[in-house]
């Protein structure tokens, strides 16, 4: 049974745990070789490739700060260098810091970081796939559904990250789909 993504190259952004991870799995299930990113865990990185080695498919872990333009573009590069071509690239790095918009004493660090890299980095992310992808190229990003809401106090910093999110990918798609 040929699985329909033989040949086909993916890179999972934050893909060491969670979510991310369990994105490599099914590229992985469906017979992509897939690349991950991670910031923080080389272990649980090499842990995944393992998983995904087993499954037949060639695999490999990147660190590559998601905060960082420069290191996630040069991500995107070593990955489309390592397995020959990118095809599809999963937007999934994330990270989550909250507090009241009226708290003196909010980390305002971890909220920069925040924003770099959940905006920034996939908007990166994007801008250097979509210089390697061919025809048929595929760019998922995953979001929240705090985009356009904030459940409860604390979140709006998170929400604005993610709501910008969405309309990046809307315009990107808009840019990149044809």
């Amino acid at each position: 049974m040929t699985k329909k993504l033989s040949g086909k190259v993916a890179l999972v952004t934050g893909g060491s745990r969670g979510i991310g991870a369990a994105s490599a799995r099914a590229l992985a299930d469906e017979g992509a070789d897939v690349a991950i990113s991670y910031v923080a865990s080389p272990d649980k990185a090499e842990a995944v490739v393992t998983e995904l080695k087993a499954k037949g498919v060639r695999a490999r872990a990147f660190r590559a700060d998601q905060a960082s333009a420069k290191d996630v573009t040069q991500l995107v590069n070593d990955v489309a260098k390592e397995f020959g071509h990118l095809d599809i690239l999963v937007n999934n790095a994330g990270v989550a810091a909250g507090g009241a918009i009226d708290d003196a004493s909010a980390d305002t660090e971890a909220l920069a970081r925040q924003d770099q890299v959940n905006v920034h980095g996939v908007i990166a992310a994007i801008r250097a796939a979509s210089q390697l992808m061919g025809e048929g190229g595929r760019i998922v990003t995953v979001g929240s559904m705090l985009a356009d809401r904030a459940s409860f106090p604390g979140l709006a910093d998170y929400v604005a990250t993610k709501a910008a999110v969405v309309g990046y990918t809307k315009g990107a798609a808009r840019d990149l789909g044809p």
